[in-house]
């Protein structure tokens, strides 16, 4: 995976369509699998570094998601999140973020 997929894929987190904001953040839900890949995979794991890169980027791209006005981007963004802190992909601090802009996200709707 390189650097100019992951530039791409975080730039249309951002794009003005929701279809295409909600589109990948599911995609980068599923890129956890790439990043911490099941037990047994064949394969070299992606070094430490790297899953460190993804993590730091990944976390404020999922908090924005979070927040997002429209319920379908909060949505899969909430699922994107999910599978990363399932794979214990986001340390406390981050999480910690994730979790508060996925509570004011929840407010807004109320």
């Amino acid at each position: 995976m390189t650097d100019d997929f992951l530039d791409l894929v975080f730039s249309a987190l951002s794009h003005e369509n929701r279809f295409v904001r909600e589109a990948n953040y599911y995609l980068c839900g599923e890129l956890t699998a790439v990043f911490r890949p099941p037990a047994g995979t064949v394969g070299e794991a992606p070094s430490a570094d790297a899953v460190q890169a993804f993590e730091d980027r990944m976390a404020p791209q999922l908090a924005r998601g979070l927040a997002d006005n429209w319920s379908q981007v909060c949505a899969s963004a909430e699922g994107s999140w999910v599978l990363l802190a399932v794979k214990s992909m986001i340390d406390c601090l981050r999480l910690r973020v994730a979790v508060k802009s996925m509570i004011d996200c929840l407010r807004l709707r109320v």
